[in-house]
């Protein structure tokens, strides 16, 4: 009995001596520490468990195998705070929330769920929800149903947005199509503008395809001003050199062809249209020539006067 007593001694202060649990007067408990300090429950993992390094100091499985690190259930410390509702863990590799395999999509953070079901973040005293992944994928702010990949309900300010596979798009605002894409923006389910990947622009058409011109539209454009950039412009109507058409083979052009020289005639505009600008060069052209006409006929009626002035002061004097 006298060497059991001394053995049994030996035994307790040797546990108390190596013990990591403690549960000291201030109530808090530590589970792997002698210094729970502040926490109500504070527990302590080791740095290593059986030769696997950096051993989570909570382990949740649904087996008794323990999961080493990079399989999915490492962190290096977990802080929950019930003061402002907020959980913290800092990351050593791999995590994942209702996952089983986080680490096989590379290293990052993994959150999972049922089939079927979202996930959402709410924010604010009633915890209303601002955010949502639908089970389709599809992401959601400021709404439950999300009716494409991304749907907003509200204002969103984008300082860059890319399509597809834009690879660079340009710094500041704008919106980049791929690589032979049509953008076309709809309203009331309707198509009300497209720009091609040739950079050609339809307004109320998508009948663009005229390699010779930038801007289609539909209907009419109303505005106030439309300035015109020509290279050419007929004043060399007013050189001497000009030879002006005569008269009498204008009046045969005219008969026979229905319309003024280098004037496109009715069928070509409807069937092509006109070039405002070189219409425009045209039809000064016509007014120039008809002054030419004017000036020539005026000259000629003064000539006449002229004479008959002349005859009548001769016939005065007989």
């Amino acid at each position: 009995m006298k060497r059991i007593i001394p053995f049994l001694l030996f035994i307790v202060f040797f546990l108390s001596g190596h013990t990591q649990n403690t549960f000291p007067a201030t109530g808090n408990v530590g589970i792997g520490t002698l210094t729970p300090g502040i926490f109500a429950l504070n527990i302590l993992g080791s740095n290593t468990d059986g030769g696997l390094t950096n051993s989570p100091a909570i382990s949740i499985s649904n087996s008794s195998t323990f999961l080493p690190a990079g399989n999915g259930y490492n962190v290096s410390w977990l802080n929950v705070n019930a003061g402002n509702n907020a959980v913290q863990a800092q990351l050593v590799t791999n995590y994942g929330v209702g996952t089983a395999a986080p680490f096989t999509g590379g290293s990052g953070f993994y959150i999972a769920t049922r089939t079927n079901h979202p996930i959402i973040f709410s924010t604010g005293a009633s915890s209303t929800e601002k955010i949502r992944i639908d089970a389709n994928g599809n992401l959601c702010i400021n709404t439950q149903t999300g009716i494409e990949k991304l749907t907003i309900v509200g204002n969103a300010l984008v300082d860059k947005y890319r399509l597809n596979n834009i690879t660079t798009p340009m710094a500041g605002a704008g919106i980049f199509a791929p690589a032979s894409a049509t953008f076309a923006v709809y309203t009331n389910s309707a198509e009300q503008l497209r720009v091609d990947a040739n950079g050609h622009v339809g307004i109320g058409t998508i009948n663009i395809n005229d390699v010779n011109y930038r801007l289609f539209v539909e209907t009419g454009i109303r505005t106030r001003m439309i300035k015109v950039d020509a290279t050419a412009w007929p004043d060399y109507v007013f050189e001497s050199s000009y030879k002006l058409l005569p008269l009498n083979e204008l009046k045969s052009y005219i008969k026979e062809n229905k319309h003024l020289p280098a004037i496109p005639s009715e069928t070509e505009v409807e069937k092509d249209g006109i070039d405002l600008g070189a219409n425009q060069a045209k039809l000064l052209k016509k007014i120039e020539e008809l002054t030419l006409y004017i000036i020539q006929l005026e000259s000629r009626m003064t000539n006449m006067q002229t004479q008959m002035d002349q005859l009548s002061r001769n016939t005065t004097k007989k």
